[in-house]
């Protein structure tokens, strides 16, 4: 190379296969003030050594912006750097070459307002390479400077909002801001859209930018989305899918987000104020007491307001967002009522399913349950059908065919279609296995059938008969044949809550 500066655009152009956080011409714009400064072109040559050091190990991780790194996170490039780049040894003369390099690139950043601050490299800098060796087991920070290790954080009380609506710590805002940039890669497009379906519903919008409400909206929503959405591949929350990825969490992040999930759903009101510091709560479904710190809320105002959100099994402390609504002792009744019958709806599916258990899957149900009683002011939510019928279980309980069971697992993903769906598909075709003597010719027949029927239950949109046929390898009329033995031997109904997914409870809400 004639000089410092092919190099760079050799690796931009041809050595690099990620996008990335770190803009050539930032990078290119920090070697010519060096050099107009007076530094030579073996100097200008090994300061993007360094700098491309970091690149290369940036393009590993999932992090969007320089701004998300925190200490742990350079400690771990340079183990990284150690065991995988070629020419990079973590001696304790390198990594301080490394990290002061690394500093004058980012003062230069932070005069140009391209980051916000240099903090948590000072930081590592001070606790990897500020001593007489090498400390690569180092801790974060919280935010203001102050060095939190692993074993202290096991025993502490984790930071979490101090009051109801209060802001989010600096921790907290950090891990949020990570997840949030892992969850709006492309891979995730998919999940992105279905999770904000379901948040909106069929009868709202998203509030434009400029209106009050568009920030309340997205507060919601990644509450809504990083908690209580069931990712469709694993059907685990994506706090929990994110713990188990493979993207680079540190011991602090991970004890945060395991403390974070355990958090649970619940709508509740204040009952009394227990002194100045603490308020009595009541859990609107099941009546159980807690208490809260006290809320910046007027006295008169906090006994009219319904809160609804996550709340500790201690009822300590709320996690970063609750919502309330202004609602009338009968409004907030009848609210209970028709989330008691959503309760009846899903006992039908999971029979003696506890609260715990039914909001963890449908919380979100209840959300636009409270959204159609208050904003919309419906009578009636949910419709319970007494005179389902409940098919006869033999003494015997009969095997189902396996072959239409593997046929599901492999078609169904296909079509869009959730792990979870998958579940009550198979539950779908082990209750018609059981009333049901099935002479099986072409188990792709079966297959389709189940889909079709599932599908008119629970999505807005029908699935191709003439699709699934060819999947099978059937007839259409064959499919449409088994699709009606399946409604009739089941009494199926369009919202029939054996088999009712979260799009489909969804569906039974607005349309009752």
């Amino acid at each position: 190379m004639k000089n410092v500066y092919e190099s760079v655009q050799v690796f931009f152009e041809e050595e690099l296969t990620e996008p990335s956080i770190i803009a050539r011409e930032w990078i290119e714009g920090f070697l010519r003030q060096k050099a107009w400064s007076g530094s030579a072109d073996k100097e200008l040559r090994d300061i993007w050594k360094q700098l491309k050091a970091l690149q290369i190990y940036l393009s590993y991780t999932h992090y969007q912006s320089l701004d998300e790194l925190v200490a742990e996170d350079y400690a771990d490039a340079i183990r990284w750097l150690d065991l995988n780049a070629s020419g990079f040894k973590a001696s304790l003369k390198s990594v301080r070459h490394f990290l002061a390099v690394l500093d004058e690139f980012y003062q230069y950043l932070l005069s140009r307002k391209l980051i916000h601050e240099t903090l948590e490299l000072q930081v590592a800098a001070e606790q990897i390479a500020g001593g007489k060796r090498l400390n690569l087991s180092i801790s974060s920070t919280d935010g203001e400077g102050n060095s939190n290790s692993d074993s202290a954080t096991s025993n502490a009380q984790i930071p979490l909002l101090p009051e109801v609506g209060g802001a989010i710590p600096g921790t907290m805002e950090k891990i949020m801001l990570k997840m949030g940039s892992y969850f709006q890669r492309e891979d995730y497009d998919e999940e992105f859209h279905r999770a904000l379906y379901l948040y909106v519903g069929p009868l709202q919008a998203i509030p434009p930018l400029e209106e009050d409400s568009f920030s309340d909206f997205w507060i919601g929503f990644w509450d809504y989305f990083l908690f209580d959405y069931h990712m469709r591949q694993d059907d685990l929350s994506p706090v929990e899918h994110y713990l188990r990825s493979k993207n680079r969490i540190s011991g602090v992040e991970k004890t945060v987000l395991q403390h974070l999930s355990k958090a649970r759903y619940m709508v509740f009101y204040i009952q009394r104020i227990i002194d100045a510091e603490w308020v009595e709560c009541v859990n609107l479904l099941t009546d159980e007491t807690f208490r809260l710190p006290y809320p910046d809320f007027d006295y008169k105002m906090m006994k009219r307001l319904l809160f609804f959100g996550h709340v500790f099994d201690n009822g300590s402390f709320a996690t970063n967002y609750i919502a309330s609504l202004e609602v009338s002792v009968n409004l907030r009744q009848r609210v209970k009522q028709e989330v008691l019958r959503l309760k009846e709806l899903f006992d039908i599916q999971q029979p003696g399913a506890s609260w715990s258990t039914f909001l963890a899957r449908h919380c979100l149900a209840v959300r636009h349950t409270i959204t159609l009683l208050t904003t919309f002011a419906k009578l009636n939510v949910t419709i319970v059908n007494d005179s389902l019928p409940v098919p006869a279980r033999p003494d015997v309980i009969r095997a189902s065919d396996p072959r239409v069971t593997e046929q599901l697992k492999q078609l169904m993903p296909k079509y869009g279609f959730s792990s979870h769906d998958l579940v009550l598909a198979e539950s779908l075709w082990h209750d018609f296995c059981q009333v049901s003597d099935v002479k099986m010719r072409k188990s792709g027949a079966w297959t389709a059938a189940v889909i079709s029927c599932y599908a008119m239950m629970n999505t807005p949109f029908s699935v191709s008969v003439d699709d699934l046929a060819d999947e099978g390898g059937v007839s259409v009329a064959s499919v449409y044949t088994n699709r009606r033995r399946l409604s009739e031997a089941l009494g199926l109904r369009q919202h029939d809550p054996r088999y009712l997914s979260e799009e489909g409870i969804l569906l039974l809400l607005y349309s009752s």
